[in-house]
């Protein structure tokens, strides 16, 4: 039985079907019963067990401000210690409802409901509490203490279902990060995000952490990353968004800088850091192998820095061959991977650090030198060897299968990634004591390998 805090505030609401206890439009559910004399006039609807309302029943809850614009509504929310206000777009349905379910707890509502008689009953308003004064506000906090190993399924098309699980131990930590877009689309505030899918993650105990990327453009990076007041702007409005939608946290995937901004980028994460633990939220943050200091891909971390203030660095590791490579090669392979990461925990403790790992490789064509490449998914691997007729053989060094043939006279090679190579590879956590492991991405693995990942573990 759920419950929601209410405000006192009271507002003068339309009544979306007639007046209280009158049939339900088609489609909207069963119209509720409300228990409380002071929501007279207003109209609810119960709908597959869920709660809907017109969306300024929201604000009944004393937390928000709800607005309508050009046909969309807008939901206002307090973030900061200066009293200000930020403000995001509310989704509702075709219907023109708000999900109470869901956002109510958020809102400040509270309500026992009674689905077998469908009523409805309102908790008396409750102030939220103030936040106390922090004296140290100017020292960045510190990250949340990891405990246990996490498991990170990057979703960038949000795909993710409940009925499509990677892992399922109870005992494991497991995240969803699914793309949420630019930090351009966050500052605007007018995007809207899929709630079904925040809420069937959370219900089947996984939590949600949108990923962020800045669309690896270094020079829009750069202005953004200067601008004290476009920062302060994303600041407010991911704090917005992390309190409407009630996540969990943030993926921070910022890639292709200047390696002249790694002071300014970790500075932005410690500012993102230090306005998500002021809501015991997490975030992690994507870094690539150390390499060539001035190289886009590589000199634009700060990693010891970023490792006092975000909760996981998370390395990608794969594109050890990257696609652009006039050379052939593995995209993750074991023996690799077993030497960039001595280098890294020497500035990352192990807990914090997370190993991403593929769920792809390329297929290349040509003679090194000139050659191209495909990318293929592990879904798609067994029908590839299949169709090209290929025996591939197992690699003691890389711990990877490799193959190489010839199609119309032309050289194609491969080194799978698959269930093996990845059971190998997750080996790799225990060795050196590391904080998780990630997966790039959802929707290009077979359920199986979540069985040779578990037996690996």
């Amino acid at each position: 039985m759920k419950k929601i805090w209410i405000g006192a505030a009271a507002l003068a609401l339309c009544c979306l079907a007639g007046a209280a206890g009158a049939e339900a439009a088609e489609g909207q559910g069963d119209a509720l019963k409300i228990k409380n004399k002071e929501w007279k006039g207003e109209t609810l609807f119960l709908r597959d067990g869920r709660v809907y309302g017109a969306p300024e029943t929201l604000a009944r809850g004393g937390r928000w401000e709800i607005t309508r614009e050009d046909g969309a509504y807008f939901v206002s929310v307090p973030v900061g210690d200066d009293g200000g206000r930020e403000t995001v777009r509310l989704p509702v349905g075709a219907d023109g409802l708000a999900d109470l379910t869901f956002f109510g707890d958020q809102a400040g509502l509270k309500f026992k409901l009674n689905e077998k008689k469908k009523e409805i009953k309102f908790d008396k308003p409750k102030k939220p509490e103030k936040k106390k004064k922090d004296k140290k506000k100017d020292e960045k906090k510190k990250p949340i203490k990891n405990s246990g190993e996490v498991f990170i399924m990057w979703d960038p098309d949000m795909d993710f279902a409940p009925d499509r699980p990677f892992f399922d131990d109870e005992d494991q930590k497991r995240i969803v990060s699914p793309g949420w877009g630019t930090y351009a689309n966050i500052s605007a505030g007018k995007r809207y995000y899929p709630i079904a899918y925040i809420d069937q993650a959370q219900a089947a105990g996984v939590a949600v952490m949108p990923m962020i990327n800045n669309d690896f453009d270094p020079d829009a990076t750069s202005a953004f990353l200067k601008d004290e007041g476009e920062r302060t702007q994303f600041l407010r409005r991911l704090a917005a968004y992390t309190e409407v939608y009630g996540l969990d946290g943030w993926n921070i995937d910022f890639e292709n800088m200047d390696p002249k901004d790694a002071a300014a980028f970790t500075d932005f994460v410690a500012d993102v850091a230090d306005e998500m633990h002021e809501r015991n939220k997490k975030i992690s943050v994507d870094i690539t192998a150390i390499g060539d200091p001035g190289s886009y891909w590589s000199g634009c971390y700060d990693r010891k820095g970023l490792a006092e203030h975000a909760d996981w660095e998370i390395l990608m590791g794969y594109d050890q061959t990257a696609a652009a490579s006039p050379y052939a090669g593995p995209v993750s392979a074991y023996d690799w991977l077993d030497r960039v990461l001595p280098p890294l925990l020497e500035e990352i403790p192990a807990d914090q650090l997370v190993l991403g790992l593929p769920f792809y490789t390329r297929v290349w064509t040509g003679d090194d030198g000139s050659v191209s490449s495909d990318v293929l998914t592990l879904l798609y691997t067994d029908e590839f060897t299949r169709k090209h007729k290929i025996v591939p053989r197992w690699q003691k060094k890389e711990r990877m299968f490799y193959a190489d043939w010839r199609e119309n006279g032309v050289r194609r090679r491969v080194w799978l990634e698959e269930n093996r190579s990845l059971a190998e590879k997750l080996k790799l956590l225990g060795k050196y004591d590391l904080g998780g492991a990630a997966f790039w991405r959802y929707g290009f693995e077979t359920p199986a390998v979540y069985s040779a990942l578990d037996e690996a573990l």
